[in-house]
């Protein structure tokens, strides 16, 4: 009695998810799950079309008010059809789907995916091109954003739309609005099914790659915006006001207030400090910031060298050795990539999403264009060029007894003199992301220096 008494409670909740469902391969599951539930009756009952009568006292519309089933179930859009029913796709009594059928149900979500893509397109919407060079078709008003970088979700939150971000990447931690958001994973390892499910009118990333691609199968639309440098900040500013449809003004005005911000930075720098040579440490491996990347211009824009000036020969013995590769970085530049990206999506450079390490606006040294952003070298050859100061990543809070106890760095001389600074947490946060924060990246960079200053 009991079951009898649930069978219609049941049916319904089959139906009502079955209309709702967009995929094909939800309403496919929900066949095979009703079959299991209610019985090859009850399935006739609840899907239009199935065949045989509704179960005596069934909620659901009897085959009289259901309209006869037709050789395709019609999706939203503009009535591309889901043909699995006809491809013959059959689910073994264990529950697997074989293999062919598979390979033909993907083949008809990358179908349905474009499909709602082109719908989009179709109805007027606007179309902007990315910096993979992809044309990208989003809504007329933009409504419902995730992002899954952190520089972008700061960004957007600085032209004032951050009430429009429904989700973001685990790194994103500023402004304070964006911890109540879902977070969405990181480092290639985001969760494609939850991004879909908050049904965002666009994502945002700093690099493509197969999340970009699955997401794109499912119908959602993604936008990858790659700021690398001090002079990628504007531009990304007036592309997401364009995005988001707010005035340009705003952030025209954003950025002057960067640029004044940056400059006011730049003319308090102690005069004394000015040409101290700094090694630049991203990753104890070690890796260091070269005059291309966006570190190297924040140091450069405050009077300070890098050791690494550009002119090195860079096939000299105990010169640095090797250039930053798009694959196999080690796992502290991995997390520079979280931190400034969300993702080391596709095995880019930190910090240069696209690996091309060329140099920005600001910043920089004669040949700079054609380094790198992050070079690997010896620890041997920080005894060579001896840096009047070390600036030293540290995202795993280790502390300086952990750059003390690296073998012969006792001879270093800045070492010796305390002229160490090291950088973690939020500091290292606004250092790396080319954002709104530029200015704040600058300030941690002179306040190291003033108090390095204050101990001679």
């Amino acid at each position: 009695m009991c079951a009898m008494s649930r069978r219609p409670v049941t049916q319904s909740v089959v139906f009502v998810m079955m209309n709702r469902l967009r995929g094909g391969a939800g309403r496919l599951f929900l066949r095979v799950l009703a079959g299991v539930l209610l019985g090859a009756g009850a399935v006739s009952a609840a899907v239009p079309g199935a065949g045989g009568g509704p179960t005596t006292g069934s909620p659901v519309p009897t085959a009289g008010q259901v309209p006869a089933a037709q050789d395709s179930v019609r999706t939203e859009g503009r009535g591309h059809s889901d043909t699995r029913m006809d491809m013959g796709l059959r689910i073994h009594a264990d529950g697997r789907m074989p293999a062919d059928a598979r390979r033909r149900a993907d083949s008809q979500d990358r179908m349905d995916g474009q499909a709602r893509l082109d719908d989009r397109a179709q109805a007027g919407d606007r179309a902007l091109k990315d910096d993979r060079g992809m044309t990208v078709t989003l809504p007329a008003r933009v409504r419902r954003v995730v992002s899954l970088s952190p520089a972008l979700t700061e960004s957007v939150c600085v032209l004032q739309a951050c009430d429009r971000l429904m989700g973001v990447d685990r790194f994103s931690n500023w402004p304070a609005q964006v911890a109540t958001l879902p977070k969405l994973g990181s480092l290639g390892s985001f969760n494609v099914e939850s991004v879909a499910a908050l049904q965002p009118d666009v994502v945002l990333m700093a690099s493509g790659g197969v999340v970009a691609d699955r997401l794109q199968k499912l119908g959602v639309a993604v936008l990858v915006l790659s700021p690398r440098r001090q002079a990628d900040v504007a531009p990304l500013l007036q592309r997401l006001a364009r995005v988001l449809d707010l005035p340009q003004a705003r952030a025209d005005a954003v950025w002057a207030g960067i640029r004044t911000q940056l400059d006011a930075v730049a003319a308090s720098m102690p005069p004394a400090a000015r040409g101290w040579r700094v090694w630049l440490e991203v990753d104890p491996a070690p890796w260091v910031a070269t005059p291309s990347s966006l570190l190297g211009e924040t140091l450069a824009g405050l009077g300070l060298a890098n050791v690494i000036s550009g002119d090195e020969d860079m096939t000299a013995g105990e010169q640095p050795g090797k250039d930053a590769r798009r694959d196999g970085h080690a796992d502290g530049r991995a997390d520079m990539d979280a931190r400034q990206n969300g993702h080391a999506e596709g095995g880019t450079d930190a910090g240069t999403p696209d690996g091309e390490g060329h140099a920005g606006a600001s910043g920089g040294s004669p040949g700079s264009h054609t380094m790198p952003a992050y070079l690997q070298v010896s620890r041997e050859w920080a005894l060579q060029v001896q840096p009047d100061v070390l600036m030293i990543s540290d995202p795993q809070q280790q502390g300086l007894a952990a750059v003390r106890a690296r073998p012969g760095w006792q001879r270093l001389k800045a070492l010796q003199q305390g002229r160490v600074c090291l950088f973690g947490g939020d500091a290292l946060d606004v250092l790396v992301r080319p954002g709104p924060r530029l200015a704040e990246g600058a300030q941690q960079m002179r306040d190291c220096v003033v108090r390095l200053l204050k101990r001679r």
